[in-house]
């Protein structure tokens, strides 16, 4: 791989983890880890110290890892918010990030060693140990990098889908078909505002090219009502007027009854006493 394409990956956005709830958990779980892992293998020579002793030297490192990761986790995203953004942060930056959690956490054991002196550690162990960090951490940032590259990916790709789905949907034609066959109204459902009775007709308002268009059609009301019962929104709430629900402006009460307002409509539209309940259900 050439040393561009290598510094090009490098350069790439990577998310910043700046949740300090998910961090605290980080923060507590590498402690507890470290402290199981000098427990259960006892490196160091610990397996020369009495228990006392061990549990003093373990429970010492499991603070000082706690402490050092804190201030890295929990404490410099507080304060250096702004710095650490997502859209500035990169996968060569996560890495000297993490490079430096490591330094700091070995900088840490190094000055407790000195205070404690229960085992001979000489500072070589400590500077290969963290040189052998480096690697495995590095390798990790790169799989998590590609993990929520393909996570992000297929969400996005799931997320158009619906927007798909839902465009195809408010593209749904209905038609009414009028007495007079050259009458026949077919149109989106969704740009529909009101269908009102006149008589042996319905007048028919919807919104075509961003402009309120209406028609006249010999047809009844009822018959209109089994052509639109199957779309939720489309609400008979009197007895000469189906509405569209989701495009309600306004609601009016007054003595004489309760009335709605809907959008592009400059006059309102009356609601029996018996349909308000379900209205409100419906809003």
């Amino acid at each position: 791989m050439k040393i561009s394409a290598i510094i090009k990956y490098l350069n790439k956005p990577y998310l910043f983890n700046s949740d300090l709830m998910h961090n605290a958990k980080i923060v507590s779980f590498i402690s507890g880890i470290v402290a199981l892992f000098l427990f259960a293998f006892q490196p160091f020579e610990i397996k020369s110290l009495i228990f006392d002793e061990k549990v003093k030297f373990i429970v010492g490192i499991m603070l000082v890892t706690f402490v050092t990761l804190s201030f890295n986790l929990l404490v410099l995203p507080s304060f250096m918010q702004k710095r650490l953004t997502n859209m500035q942060w990169n996968i060569m930056k996560e890495i000297f990030w993490n490079i430096w959690i490591l330094f700091t956490v070995a900088f840490g054991y190094s000055i407790y060693f000195q205070y404690i002196d229960l085992v001979d550690i000489h500072y070589f162990q400590i500077g290969k140990i963290f040189l052998f960090s480096v690697i495995p951490i590095s390798l990790l940032i790169v799989i998590n990098q590609n993990r929520l590259l393909k996570h992000n990916l297929q969400s996005a790709l799931e997320l158009n889908n619906k927007l798909m789905q839902k465009m195809n949907f408010q593209k749904t034609l209905v038609m009414f078909e009028s007495e007079y066959q050259q009458e026949n109204l077919e149109l989106d459902v969704h740009s529909l505002r009101l269908i009102k009775s006149a008589n042996n007709y319905i007048e028919i308002f919807w919104v075509e090219n961003e402009k309120l268009q209406h028609k006249l059609i010999r047809c009844s009301l009822k018959k209109a009502e089994e052509i639109v019962k199957e779309y939720s929104f489309m609400f008979k709430c009197h007895r000469t007027s189906i509405i569209n629900v989701k495009f309600i402006d306004e609601v009016e009460g007054n003595s004489q009854g309760v009335k709605v307002h809907l959008e592009d409509l400059e006059f309102s539209v009356p609601v029996s006493r018996n349909y308000i309940n379900q209205l409100k259900q419906l809003i």
